[in-house]
């Protein structure tokens, strides 16, 4: 039958024997491994793919797991890190972009950092936060900086703008 085998033994009869779990018996054939990437959880004829968000890198698999937080597994049988400016969850397919206003500067992150103070994240993917300029400011997980009021100036890379001294504007 469908996800069996018949096991010969040199003495007494051949009888049909469940295939195991992590194997594939197509058309009562020997036991065969599936491949990384793909599972059987027993008396299977065929391996099935690893679902969306999950992977083995072995062969022989009964189950996939979870894709880890950090990784792409667009291939279920070999998890990659993601790029700077992109994260993941667990248990997530793919990669996703930072949103402006936030920012990843190193592969395999699970989360985004907000843009720090002083500095803008302008652009989807951003990966490393721009200084903003004199004249300008920015609070912490600001997509872009803003000039400085009338009366108030600020150096390079600044989180607030300060009063012009008297006798300045």
């Amino acid at each position: 039958g469908v996800g069996t085998y018949l096991a010969v033994f040199h003495a007494g009869p051949s009888i049909c024997k469940p295939c195991p779990a992590g194997m594939r018996c197509a058309h009562g054939h020997q036991p065969t491994p599936c491949l990384p990437g793909t599972f059987a959880t027993g008396n299977a004829s065929v391996c099935s793919t690893c679902a969306a968000g999950s992977y083995t890198k072995v062969s022989g698999s009964d189950r996939c797991m979870p894709c880890p937080s950090g990784h792409t597994c667009m291939n279920p049988a070999l998890p990659r890190l993601c790029d700077v400016g992109y994260y993941s969850e667990a248990y997530e397919e793919s990669c996703s972009e930072c949103i402006a206003g936030k920012y990843s500067n190193e592969r395999g992150r699970s989360s985004c950092l907000p843009c720090q103070a002083g500095r803008q994240c302008p652009e989807n993917a951003t990966t490393f936060p721009q200084l903003c300029e004199p004249g300008f400011f920015s609070v912490a997980g600001s997509r872009l900086c803003v000039n400085c009021r009338n009366g108030t100036f600020s150096t390079g890379g600044s989180p607030v703008c300060a009063p012009c001294p008297p006798g300045n504007y």
